[in-house]
């Protein structure tokens, strides 16, 4: 697991699409949630890549400035996206004009 999340990145990706994954948990005392952030890349020739995840706590701009600012020190700088794919959420929106704002993205 370290190794995933430590290895370099190629500024490669056309496309990068960021979700959010809402998790139940069951545990010994009681259930409970989580959310998983996740981040897959396109190439142009389409094929894809699951570049990183992480566990969290909900989807606030603090958490996902988090995971993108990780992809970016990782290699993932940017410029060769042509588009980032949300689904809208708005702490996802600000931490994407944060760590890559001149990036183009779709809600």
């Amino acid at each position: 697991m370290r190794q995933f999340h430590q290895a370099p990145l190629q500024d490669e990706w056309a496309y990068l699409f960021l979700d959010g994954v809402s998790l139940r948990m069951r545990r010994a005392s009681a259930g409970s949630g989580c959310t998983l952030l996740v981040a897959y890349g396109v190439r142009q020739d389409g094929t894809r890549q699951l570049l990183s995840f992480m566990r969290s706590q909900g989807e606030s701009q603090t958490a996902w400035e988090g995971l993108l600012e990780d992809l970016y020190r990782r290699g993932l700088k940017g410029n060769n996206l042509l588009l980032i794919i949300t689904y809208g959420c708005p702490g996802l929106a600000a931490a994407i004009e944060t760590v890559y704002p001149r990036a183009l993205y779709q809600r």
